[in-house]
């Protein structure tokens, strides 16, 4: 009940900004520079190129939401923007637009990159929130085309993506 009401006031909140001015949404899609968020591109053409879809699946686990995020970032090796290097073992001084990686301890954490998973490769994002004293998984990924890296769109792969992150937090 009271997570209802929540809700309710920040979308309240939310509306009322956007109808007074506070809050301008526009959507941009650059046709010739690179966007890493949704896969690799192919810049031959001189046009963005854009994976077709958003695939997304939930877990629900009675692990607690710290040491789901611990399992989930070692096992799918995300790490924090500080401790991320490039080949000679600087230390990158950005991100790129396919990454970014969240965290409030004990409550939520959110991460995003590009992944290679069970034999495929792409931007993966998951976001670990507190759900009692267990936590919810929320996976989102990018299905890939003939130019941008991706997975697969099929149940099959979606199934064993979810078992794995299921195995990885129970």
């Amino acid at each position: 009940m009271m997570n209802g009401m929540i809700t309710r006031t920040l979308l309240a909140g939310a509306v009322i900004a956007a109808l007074s001015g506070c809050i301008v949404i526009e959507e941009t899609r650059p046709t010739t520079t690179s966007s890493p968020s949704a896969g690799s591109n192919n810049q031959a053409s001189g046009q963005q190129q854009y994976a077709n879809e958003v695939l997304n699946f939930e877990v629900t686990t009675t692990t607690d939401v710290d040491t789901a995020f611990n399992r989930i970032r070692r096992e799918f090796g995300y790490l924090p923007l500080e401790q991320r290097t490039n080949r000679a073992g600087q230390a990158w001084l950005e991100a790129s637009d396919a990454y970014h990686f969240h965290e409030n301890p004990g409550s939520f954490y959110s991460v995003r990159d590009y992944r290679e998973i069970l034999g495929h490769a792409g931007v993966v994002q998951m976001d670990i929130s507190r759900d009692g004293n267990g936590s919810h998984i929320a996976v989102e990924y990018y299905e890939g085309t003939d130019q941008v890296d991706g997975f697969p769109a099929t149940d099959a792969f979606m199934d064993r993506f979810r078992a794995k992150v299921r195995e990885t937090v129970e």
